[in-house]
């Protein structure tokens, strides 16, 4: 008899923190992300938000009145002095995340970045180094793993219920706005740094590390920047492929995430909830089942998943482990994006092993 799938909140493993409020967090950065995702999981977690600073005080106020945060920081370097602040959560751009990550390390804090952690490898290697030199907790917001659905499949993969594993495919079609958050910033590299990242870290978190990544990306005719259209493929020693495509010029209203898992012994097939706002699905089928076998999730990415990052983080203070979100474990992620970039513009497969030869890796 096949052995029985458990439910779908006993797949849903997150991380337990024994002392929500032990550990006090500043928050950098008071965005959108931030004020709707961010804030709202830690509250609802029950952890403790010393205050918030923002290059935009008056900006910053409005979201610590409107999520009643204690206090408002005149700056970064005044947050980051505070000896009530443990932990530096940082949601900015990702070409200014590299000087305050280093500002906070130095500072004696421990770091939660935000996704990805710099724009190139190197500054990746850099920051993880530093963080091993001082001796604190460098983590990065890699939400997209603890996205229920996602989380789920990944323990049943991990049990060996795929069997032998064939092919996973994630499609996205979806309008994001992106346009003026980011032409402060990397305006030349848009999908791939900034939403691909989930979908690379994703296969990642469920099937290892890829040796080399093809890819291709276009940008929609008119007033914008960057590629906002993505096809990417990660090519697997095993022969096993995932495989992406990532539409952000979808004008209509079906937007959505959807993917598909392959073996030769099991189905998985999702949804993933957001931008809806509501819960992701995930279903699973066997060769001699009569149907698909639907999990119910009580979670959402958006903002559940965000109490599961930082929760990683303090879990892994608690008990002095690295957490699985290290930037240190992130490093092939970011390997992942610049070979991918790289295959856009050189138009070939690229392997993660050269990206890494050029720049070193980090220990510790």
């Amino acid at each position: 008899m096949a052995a029985k799938l458990p439910t779908g909140d006993v797949l849903d493993a997150r991380p337990t923190v024994k002392e929500p409020a032990r550990f006090g967090i500043g928050m950098i950065g008071s965005g959108n992300i931030v004020e709707n995702a961010h804030i709202p999981a830690y509250q609802a977690a029950g952890y403790r938000i010393v205050g918030i600073a923002s290059r935009n005080r008056e900006h910053a106020e409005g979201v610590a009145n409107r999520k009643s945060l204690a206090r408002t920081f005149d700056s970064i370097e005044a947050l980051l002095n505070d000896p009530e602040v443990d932990v530096v959560d940082i949601a900015v751009p990702p070409d200014f995340q590299p000087a305050i990550v280093e500002a906070a390390l130095r500072a004696g804090k421990h770091v939660l970045a935000q996704k990805p952690v710099a724009t190139n490898y190197k500054d990746s290697v850099a920051m993880v180094s530093l963080a091993n030199e001082v001796g604190r907790t460098l983590a990065v917001n890699l939400n997209g793993r603890f996205d229920p659905s996602i989380n789920a499949a990944r323990q049943l993969i991990s049990e060996g219920r795929l069997g032998t594993r064939l092919v996973a495919s994630i499609n996205m079609c979806i309008a994001m706005p992106w346009q003026e958050y980011y032409k402060v910033s990397r305006w030349d590299q848009l999908m791939i740094l900034n939403m691909s990242v989930h979908h690379i870290d994703q296969f990642r978190w469920m099937f290892g590390d890829p040796v080399a990544v093809s890819a291709f990306g276009r940008t929609t005719p008119g007033p914008y920047f960057g590629e906002n259209v993505a096809q990417y493929n990660l090519f697997y020693a095993d022969d096993f492929l995932a495989t992406a495509l990532d539409d952000g010029s979808n004008w209509s209203d079906d937007f959505g995430i959807t993917y598909r898992i392959q073996g030769t012994d099991m189905s998985l097939k999702g949804v993933i909830g957001w931008p809806h706002g509501t819960y992701s699905e995930l279903s699973a089928r066997r060769p001699d089942d009569d149907g698909w076998r639907d999990f119910a999730f009580s979670r959402q990415w958006f903002p559940d998943a965000f109490s599961a990052t930082m929760g990683e983080l303090l879990s892994s203070l608690e008990v002095g482990r690295e957490p699985r979100t290290s930037a240190r474990s992130a490093l092939p992620t970011m390997a992942a994006i610049v070979a991918a970039y790289r295959s856009m513009k050189e138009q070939r497969t690229v392997t993660l092993a050269e990206v890494v030869a050029e720049n070193g890796a980090a220990g510790g």
